[in-house]
């Protein structure tokens, strides 16, 4: 595999411990922060990501691949589940 990509920075920039009024109002605020720009070429590195609740919505699951195109190589995949809190 090419060395295509650096291990990603996340920076802690919200608590997680909302009520859910509270996270509509930070996800309201957070998708004014996207920037959407033309590509400067054809991507190399492309991710994926989905989430669901479960039946009885105690618990999300989630879940990333990363791939290299073109060839749609996986290069990556994650996954969680976690209690939901609100």
């Amino acid at each position: 595999m090419r060395n295509l990509y650096k291990a990603m920075q996340i920076k802690d920039i919200h608590l997680w411990d909302l009520s859910v009024k509270e996270a509509i109002v930070l996800q309201q605020k957070l998708a004014g922060l996207v920037l959407l720009s033309p590509l400067k070429g054809v991507p190399q590195i492309v991710a994926g990501v989905d989430c669901a609740f479960t039946g009885n919505m105690k618990k999300i699951i989630a879940a990333a691949v990363v791939l290299e195109m073109p060839e749609f190589k996986v290069i990556e995949t994650a996954h969680a589940v976690l209690d939901l809190t609100f």
